[in-house]
């Protein structure tokens, strides 16, 4: 299926439309997450069934295997469709069946490098939650500490982070500077918020201060009605994931 889907055709009339392109992205992608997952097709199988141990180890081996080619394949496809919101919303799924020690057994560190490079692009070009969440979760796998190249991993997603905190407060810098603001104004402000609240998710952003300034953006939708309302929702998602990770680093102490 990948090969289908990177090669260039012969002809043009070999070529797939959106339409088949779509509908055989979303089959791979179930083949995975069953391969991954040992779960049967819907309707078939019994539900909720525990796997026999031959079948545990069988689900083991399709994970590496699957890894050991998508490991290749992902970063070209995720480059081929970096344009395509709803084809990379279906891609960035694949990532969260992999066994990642499989970078590291097969010396596979450039092809590890194009991925995270190619997640750090996907950032820059889009602007929906949608997208900032799924690269958020592929991000929270391969950051994982028992992973043994999450440095490597842990490097890339801080200078994301990084990026979204100076572009961030350079736009908060000019809302406060406004006596008014349009919507265009306020985009690149909403921007930022989205990739801070979709981070903030699945990683603790405590040892930046957001507060005040998120303070002051919540209050300032609450009191105009011309301000988007999804600023006070990321605004108010931000806060509650900053109290939940405090309450969880709290948590960490006390079981110490």
């Amino acid at each position: 299926m990948t090969d289908i889907l990177l090669e260039a055709p012969d002809q043009e009339e070999d070529q797939l439309d959106d339409q088949h392109e779509n509908a055989l992205i979303e089959i791979m992608v179930c083949c995975v997450r069953q391969a991954a997952t040992g779960e049967y097709p819907i309707g078939r199988g019994q539900p909720n069934r525990k796997l026999t141990m031959k079948e545990q180890k069988q689900k083991e081996d399709d994970k590496k295997v699957l890894t050991d080619h998508f490991i290749s394949t992902l970063p070209r496809l995720l480059n081929k469709y970096v344009a395509d919101a709803d084809k990379l919303l279906n891609l960035l799924q694949i990532p969260l069946y992999f066994n990642y020690e499989v970078y590291t057994t097969t010396r596979r560190e450039r092809d590890l490098d194009f991925y995270l490079n190619a997640l750090s692009d996907i950032v820059q070009r889009h602007t929906t939650a949608e997208i900032f969440d799924a690269v958020s979760k592929c991000f929270e796998c391969i950051c994982d500490v028992s992973f043994t190249l999450s440095n490597r991993a842990i490097a890339y997603r801080g200078n994301i982070i990084d990026n979204i905190l100076a572009n961030f407060n350079a736009a908060m810098g000019i809302f406060e500077e406004m006596d008014e603001a349009d919507e265009d104004d306020l985009y690149p402000l909403l921007l930022n918020l989205r990739k801070l609240d979709a981070f903030h998710q699945c990683y603790d952003l405590g040892n930046v201060d957001l507060w005040d300034k998120i303070h002051l953006l919540f209050k300032a939708t609450v009191d105009n009605e011309d301000m988007s309302p999804e600023i006070a929702d990321k605004c108010f998602g931000i806060a509650n994931r900053s109290i939940l990770w405090g309450l969880h680093q709290l948590g960490i102490l006390f079981d110490k």
